[in-house]
């Protein structure tokens, strides 16, 4: 499932999603579809961050952030969430072993599903970072695990929870920051 740009709006290229292809699919395919447009357009990190966010709003029934500038990582409780969208290299390597050896809150680092093994493997093997408090994950199968479980596993439930969680990505996400990343509408 591809998503071709349709127009811009508010400095956003507008992708559309139809209904019928959401039923049809995971919502894991249909995000990696999405972060794939995005990358294409320099905006993965945005619309990977945005989503993430977006997924956290819906399951907290709260607002995640309050700046006004695009976070990397969120607080939420006692756990760390820190979305990276590039290979493995030494500046976020740095950072995330600094997160670890600065807390004691367990570290959650979500990257683009074709990412997470390099990843793994990096965390895993390292002794430098203390393996049981990092939890690697694809944004992917983060938010779309999230997702299913909000919609209670439900075809139906599926639909009206991507709806939500893009209408929160749209109108806070895009709204607050200002990013000119991907507005997605479904049709």
């Amino acid at each position: 499932m591809t998503f071709p740009p349709s127009s811009k709006l508010q400095n956003a290229t507008v992708v559309q999603c139809l209904e019928s292809e959401l039923r049809r699919r995971s919502v894991e395919a249909t995000l990696h579809d999405l972060l794939l447009a995005a990358g294409g357009l320099g905006c993965c990190a945005e619309l990977a961050r945005g989503l993430v966010c977006a997924v956290l709003a819906q399951i907290f029934k709260r607002e995640i952030f309050a700046s006004s500038t695009l976070p990397e990582e969120f607080h939420v409780n006692d756990a760390v969430i820190k979305v990276v969208v590039d290979p493995l290299n030494h500046r976020h390597y740095e950072e995330l072993k600094q997160r670890v050896a600065s807390s004691k809150k367990e570290v959650w680092l979500l990257t683009c599903n074709d990412l997470t093994i390099g990843w793994r493997d990096a965390v895993g093997g390292n002794t430098e970072i203390q393996r049981g408090r990092v939890v690697v994950r694809s944004i992917e199968s983060f938010v779309g695990q999230n997702i299913m479980e909000l919609a209670g596993f439900s075809a139906a439930g599926k639909v009206s929870q991507l709806k939500e969680l893009f209408d929160l990505y749209n109108n806070r996400w895009i709204a607050k920051v200002g990013t000119p990343g991907i507005r997605v509408i479904v049709k």
